[in-house]
């Protein structure tokens, strides 16, 4: 299992279970503890996120991968089915999170076997009743952006300089601004709380928050409940997260990369514009992280 985030981890583990459907295999998964940046991700102890009959059936603390073939961003291939059929390895490990795993075996891996993967997994009641809550909404003609600004700004991610991951708080409002003149609801989402607050108090941006997601809630509640209305949107919007990712597999949405909707070349100056007229609404992290991404994504404009 990853170390990353729920997103990353709920993608790669329906991809294994979509997987070892297709091939007759047995699944199992580890849950390994969060070690960075918890405060910007949802990660609790497995009897928190998952029912108890699905920990008994698939969870095994002590999974060890020493003997398995990993799978990330490579295709299964025949050679890997070969080693495993004649004892050489013991088995696939997938840490694959970008859409459904990719095969040369004759077997494919579709993204609606993906979603009937996520209706599998057995999660903890709470989870379930967030998940569902949010399967009773109606959004299709509604749009999720999704922007992530907590670890990639304010975590020990910002160190590892994520820009794939990161959209400028200028690219989002522009992006926001063009899906309504395209007569298009948003909903935004965030890992960022104050990124929130800016864009549904300055831009009057529907949340989560309006479709009686409880403040009460626990955080994995709440991205539970996140994912699933994302989810009931009929496009996603948003950086290369994998938590937007999530949600597409688990509602079979199309999700389109944020930069598409935003006019490359004006970036540069839209950005410095808006640090200007809209300075109160930036932290210092969140400043330096946009002028470093001008300075890095925006080099051949400069």
């Amino acid at each position: 299992m990853r170390h990353d985030g729920f997103g990353g981890r709920v993608c790669a583990l329906v991809n294994a279970m979509a997987l070892a459907k297709k091939m007759n295999w047995p699944f199992k998964f580890s849950w390994p503890p969060m070690t960075t940046d918890s405060a910007f991700h949802s990660i609790d102890s497995v009897d928190e996120i998952f029912g108890k009959r699905f920990i008994d059936r698939f969870f095994d603390p002590n999974l060890s991968i020493r003997g398995f073939i990993r799978i990330e961003n490579t295709p299964v291939t025949c050679e890997m089915i070969k080693a495993i059929e004649c004892g050489e390895r013991d088995g696939i490990f997938v840490t694959h999170i970008q859409g459904p795993i990719k095969t040369t075996i004759g077997v494919s891996i579709s993204a609606a076997d993906l979603a009937e993967a996520f209706a599998r997994v057995e999660f903890s009641t709470k989870i379930q009743l967030a998940l569902r809550a949010s399967k009773n909404l109606r959004l299709r003609s509604t749009i999720a952006v999704h922007a992530r600004h907590g670890d990639v700004v304010h975590g020990e991610n910002r160190y590892r300089l994520f820009n794939y991951k990161y959209v400028p708080l200028a690219v989002v409002k522009q992006v926001v601004e063009h899906i309504r003149q395209l007569g298009k609801d948003v909903i935004f989402f965030s890992d960022h709380s104050a990124t929130t607050k800016i864009m549904k108090e300055h831009y009057g941006l529907l949340t989560a928050d309006d479709f009686c997601a409880s403040e009460s809630s626990s955080p994995q509640e709440r991205t539970a409940f996140d994912i699933g209305l994302m989810a009931r949107c009929g496009t996603i919007v948003g950086s290369q997260s994998i938590f937007a990712v999530a949600a597409s597999m688990y509602g079979q949405v199309p999700i389109i990369d944020m930069l598409r909707y935003a006019k490359t070349n004006q970036l540069r100056s839209l950005i410095f514009e808006d640090l200007s007229a809209c300075g109160d609404q930036y932290s210092p992290l969140e400043r330096e992280q946009s002028l470093q991404w001008v300075a890095t994504e925006l080099t051949e404009s400069l």
